[in-house]
């Protein structure tokens, strides 16, 4: 079976996404993870 991830986590990612997508830039793992952490 396929475990869900944590909706707040879920949630946090898709946030960091669309920051990194309005500064024009791709959403590399790194800047995720950069942007989750700030």
């Amino acid at each position: 079976m396929v475990k869900l991830a944590n909706p707040l986590y879920t949630e946090w990612i898709l946030e960091a996404i669309q920051k990194i997508k309005k500064q024009k830039q791709r959403p590399s793992e790194e800047r995720i993870c950069h942007a989750v952490s700030t």
